[in-house]
C-alpha cells in the first residue's frame, strides 16, 4: 500500500493509505488507522452496511458523545489523485467527511451489532 501527503500549505500537512479497488483512482483513508479498521471500513462499503460511528481521542480512546453526522453508509468523493470515504446519510444525502482518524466505536444502524471497538474505549461523559 502507498502512502499519499497533501501540504495544506498551513503548516498542516495530512497523510493517507492508499488502497486500491480495481478502478482508475485509489480510495485514501487518513492515518494514523490501522489496516484491520481499513479491511473492515471497505467490507462496510461494499455490502453497503448502515452503520453508527462514535467519533473520539484515538489515543485515550474517550468517545466525544456527538449526536450529529454520525449514521449513514461509507461512500466515496471525486477526486482527482484519490478518492476518499464520506458518510453519506441517505439516497438523497450529498455526503460529508468521514472522520476515519478518530473513530473509537461503530456498531451497525439496524440491530445495533458492535463491529468496531477502539481497546481504550471510554464511554462519553454526559
Amino acid at each position: 500500500m502507498d502512502n499519499l501527503i497533501i501540504d495544506h500549505n498551513n503548516g498542516h500537512v495530512s497523510e493517507y493509505r492508499l488502497i486500491s479497488d480495481g478502478n482508475d483512482l485509489p480510495i485514501a483513508y487518513q492515518l494514523p488507522m490501522s489496516d484491520s479498521l481499513i479491511e473492515l471500513l471497505e467490507r462496510m462499503r461494499h455490502n453497503k452496511t448502515r452503520l453508527r460511528f462514535h467519533w473520539g481521542d484515538i489515543e485515550t480512546g474517550q468517545d466525544w458523545g456527538e449526536f450529529y453526522d454520525i449514521e449513514g453508509r461509507i461512500g466515496l468523493s471525486r477526486g482527482f489523485k484519490a478518492r476518499f470515504p464520506i458518510l453519506v446519510h441517505n439516497s438523497r444525502s450529498m455526503g460529508g467527511g468521514l472522520l476515519s482518524n478518530s473513530i473509537v466505536k461503530i456498531v451497525t444502524s439496524e440491530g445495533k451489532k458492535l463491529v468496531y471497538i477502539h481497546p481504550n474505549y471510554k464511554e462519553p461523559e454526559l
